[in-house]
């Protein structure tokens, strides 16, 4: 995706950045499939002081329809606002960021109370977002309160996945096409499924600016891919 704007009309989107009470206009000057760049209209705007990673959301219309996308702060200089695209957003956004469902290859390790880690095991993603994942793993004696993992965007499932995970946990025998990202993350809820894997429900605590463009990137690759399969549909029906 791309907005070449006109010199005649030039493309106007509204960003909000609705946790901290900020809502701003701005004329798109730059925009792909990873960054948007806008120029803000208010020459006194306050979006100076908004923290590098902070969440929120860009509205516009392009020649009649209407898009939303999830975006996360990178900077504001001489009034043009740089931000990182993330996830695209149909609807109310009930969470800090919107979950696309997407079954990963994942490798993780606890995250001891000492500072200590333990062992590496297989994990497959069920949903993730920019600040967060659902991972599943093989039933544990002990849940981890913090972890470490290896999200490998390239290894997306098509299997059953309860089949792949218990191949997973007994050897990996293929190097990835590409490095994963790393993450560390805390486990905010957890719970059993029937068959007894469990649930962990994390919230990513630390992620580079590197890896978190990766994330952004392959999730909005997926609500493509996603939004592509359902017009297909429709088209048929």
């Amino acid at each position: 995706m791309s907005v070449e704007p006109t010199t005649n009309n030039p493309p106007l989107a509204e960003i909000r950045f609705s946790h901290i009470n900020m809502k701003e206009e701005g004329i798109i000057i730059k925009m792909d499939t990873q960054v948007i760049g806008l120029r803000i209209t208010d020459r006194q705007s306050p979006l100076s002081k908004v923290v590098r990673g902070e969440v929120g959301e860009v509205v516009f219309t392009v020649r009649g329809i209407f898009h939303r996308f999830q975006v996360v702060f990178l900077a504001f200089q001489e009034n043009v606002l740089l931000l990182a695209i993330g996830n695209v957003l149909r609807g109310p956004q009930l969470r800090r960021a919107e979950r696309v469902d997407m079954v990963l290859h994942v490798s993780w390790r606890a995250l001891r109370n000492d500072g200590s880690y333990g062992a590496w095991y297989s994990g497959l993603t069920q949903d993730m977002s920019i600040t967060g994942a659902k991972i599943i793993i093989p039933a544990m004696q002990e849940i981890p309160q913090e972890l470490e993992a290896l999200l490998y965007l390239s290894e997306e499932v098509k299997d059953d996945p309860r089949s792949e995970l218990n191949r997973l946990n007994y050897a990996r025998n293929t190097a990835p096409s590409e490095p994963p990202v790393k993450i560390r993350g805390r486990v905010r809820h957890f719970a059993q499924l029937p068959d007894t894997r469990i649930t962990l429900g994390i919230l990513f605590t630390r992620l580079s600016d590197v890896d978190r463009v990766r994330v952004q990137s392959r999730l909005l690759e997926s609500q493509a891919d996603r939004y592509e399969k359902e017009q297909e549909v429709a088209d048929v029906v």
